[in-house]
C-alpha cells in the first residue's frame, strides 16, 4: 500500500482453448462448415490480458475503484469468430465505481 487509503492492484493472464481451434470457410455458402472446409491453421493460444484496479478510501463511508484491462488476442481468436487468423485487435476496459452506503436502505435484513 502507498498509503492508508489507497490500494493498488494488477494481474496478468496468459488464456488457451481447451482444445486446438481450426481455421474454417463457408466455400459453398451452405451456411454448414464441414471437414473439407477446414484449413490448415490451427491454434490453441486464444491471448493474453493485463487487469489493474486503484481502490481510494476517500473517507470512512465512500470508496471509489478505478478498474481497467486490455486484452491482446491471439490467432484462436480470430479462427473462432472469423475462421482465419487476420483479425486481431485488442480491447479495452475502463470502469469507475463509487461506494456510498445508505443507510436507510437494506436488502433482506
Amino acid at each position: 500500500r502507498l498509503r492508508n487509503n489507497l490500494d493498488l492492484g494488477t494481474t496478468f493472464s496468459l488464456i488457451r482453448a481447451s482444445e486446438p481451434i481450426r481455421e474454417w470457410a463457408d466455400a459453398n455458402s451452405d451456411g454448414v462448415i464441414s471437414t473439407d472446409e477446414f484449413g490448415p491453421l490451427v491454434s490453441d493460444q486464444l491471448g493474453s490480458e493485463i487487469d489493474a484496479r486503484i481502490d481510494w478510501q476517500v473517507d470512512h463511508d465512500i470508496l471509489l475503484t478505478l478498474r481497467g484491462g486490455i486484452f491482446f488476442p491471439r490467432e484462436a481468436v480470430s479462427l473462432l469468430m472469423y475462421g482465419n487468423g487476420q483479425f486481431q485487435e485488442s480491447a479495452r476496459e475502463l470502469h469507475l465505481g463509487v461506494r456510498i452506503p445508505i443507510p436507510e436502505f437494506s436488502l433482506g435484513g
